[in-house]
């Protein structure tokens, strides 16, 4: 069985202990019901759309026979049946996830065209040290001192951090 959201609506800035969001559910493409969460940390509801409520008690009873939710690192993690409500929610985390994650690997390539960017990659966090140029204009007439930069860079980093930059090589740096 296929559970998908759409025309999913998120809003983190007002979202306290749970995700504050609205979306239209879907059962195998049909559209049979409607999630939302207030953000407060209360529960996720699902609401049929009219005559489709046996379509949507089918979707609750599928979630059912999944196999059960772990939460934790280990076997010893706190364990749950699965629900509608759980896939529901599981689905909205990761489109929040998904999100934060392309808009942080946007605001990196801006930030690469201007400055050297270091940390661990994949953590969503970096530093910076750079120019108000662009790069491509700054190593024109100063390339050795981009270079001394990138240098004293690489020399200061610590376990697990990177150089993030993937636009060196064409600037001529090393």
């Amino acid at each position: 069985m296929k559970i998908e959201l759409k025309n999913l609506k998120v809003n983190l800035q007002f979202s306290e202990e749970t995700t504050l969001f609205k979306a239209d559910v879907f059962v195998n493409g049909v559209k049979v019901g409607y999630a939302d969460n207030d953000g407060h940390g209360g529960c996720t509801n699902i609401r049929p759309y009219e005559g489709k409520m046996p379509l949507l008690m089918s979707a609750y009873e599928y979630a059912r026979t999944l196999p059960n939710i772990i939460i934790g690192l280990t076997d010893s993690g706190f364990t749950f049946p699965s629900s509608l409500d759980w896939l529901v929610d599981d689905i909205v985390t990761k489109h929040c996830i998904e999100k934060t994650n392309k808009a942080t690997a946007n605001r990196l390539k801006k930030h690469t065209e201007t400055c050297i960017a270091w940390g661990v990659p994949n953590s969503g966090k970096y530093t910076t040290v750079g120019y108000k140029q662009k790069l491509s204009q700054v190593v024109k007439t100063h390339l050795l001192l981009v270079q001394d930069l990138l240098d004293r860079t690489r020399k200061g980093l610590k376990d697990g951090e990177e150089i993030l930059n993937t636009n060196l090589a064409e600037l001529g740096l090393k």
